[in-house]
C-alpha cells in the first residue's frame, strides 16, 4: 500500500512492497530508492545515489511536465 503526501500546489507518493503510481496520476519525477536500484554501482552510499540522481534531472523537462499536468484533477 502507497502513501500520498500533499503539499502545497504538488503531490508525492510513496509507493511499498512494488506499489504501482496513483491512479489517474501523471508522474513527474521518479526515483526508485530500494537497495537494489543502487547497491551495485553506489554500495551502502545511499545519499550519494540521491546527490547523483538529482544532478541528472532535466529540469526544463520536468518543469514542462508538472506544468503540463498541474491543472488535471
Amino acid at each position: 500500500m502507497g502513501d500520498t503526501f500533499v503539499f502545497p500546489s504538488r503531490q508525492a507518493a510513496w509507493g511499498a512492497d512494488h506499489t504501482t503510481t496513483l491512479a489517474g496520476r501523471h508522474p513527474v519525477l521518479i526515483l526508485d530508492k530500494h537497495e537494489h536500484a543502487y547497491h551495485l554501482d553506489f554500495g551502502a552510499a545511499a545519499a550519494r545515489y540521491v546527490n547523483v540522481y538529482m544532478e541528472a534531472i532535466r529540469w526544463d523537462n520536468a518543469a514542462r511536465l508538472y506544468e503540463q499536468f498541474a491543472g488535471e484533477t
